[in-house]
């Protein structure tokens, strides 16, 4: 999920209609927890969201507030790169002795690159370095201006539509050489999604992911 860009007290405007932020994410949560204890054929007793470790105290509250207002309580907030390395040691992928340190790279929506060390207790962050422009979200939004022919899509209706379309299109690409992207009316025609490496505009987005892990891991020396 991404950062709250905007104040808990802010609003949305979603199909013409003002939105509480807050209200907006915790209906995302308890959809989320409603499809979890379906799955586990029981209810959910210990809820725990993974949030960005560059999260200060100001989103993690907002964070704890949305959950609140989903009908969770007392949900446990744990770090993203935490619960990965957490992962990695009980699946046994990577072996992490007390004192070893592990870098974790997440590329999502952005990029966030975090230097961890294990300790007795578990694992401790100490430090990360995050940059919007190095993820997916960059990546679609070059594909939306090039669609577009080089502009956004006149009105934020237009723009979202065309933004979530060319997202969805990126992600079939995982096992199709190439998928039909729809427009929202007014957009040009038919367009067809390339796949990555032929000619695709945001290409230095991955380099920049790249960047931004060498950036965090040449500036902590306490390796």
């Amino acid at each position: 999920m991404a950062g709250p860009r905007q104040s808990p007290e802010q609003q949305l405007t979603i199909a013409g209609k003002d939105v509480d932020t807050l209200d907006l994410v915790a209906a995302t949560l308890r959809r989320t927890v409603a499809e979890a204890q379906q799955a586990a054929g029981d209810a959910v007793e210990e809820v725990r969201l993974v949030v960005p470790a560059g999260w200060g105290l100001r989103r993690r509250t907002w964070m704890r507030h949305a959950a609140h207002r989903a009908g969770l309580s007392q949900p446990r907030l744990i770090e993203a790169p935490v619960a990965v390395a957490g992962h990695l040691l009980a699946a046994g992928v990577q072996v992490l002795s007390v004192g070893s340190f592990i870098v974790v790279c997440d590329v999502g929506a952005g990029a966030e690159v975090s230097v961890l060390r294990r300790g007795p207790a578990g694992f401790e962050v100490l430090a990360t370095l995050s940059d919007s422009s190095a993820g997916g979200a960059a990546i679609d939004e070059g594909l939306a201006v090039m669609l577009g022919d080089g502009g956004p899509a006149g009105g934020d209706g237009q723009r979202w539509a065309l933004v979530a379309s060319v997202g969805a299109a990126k992600h079939a690409l995982v096992d199709r050489a190439a998928v039909a992207v729809p427009l929202p009316q007014g957009v040009g025609g038919g367009a067809q999604h390339r796949p990555a490496g032929t000619g695709c505009p945001p290409g230095p987005t991955p380099g920049r992911a790249v960047d931004v892990g060498g950036d965090r891991c040449r500036g902590d020396r306490r390796w």
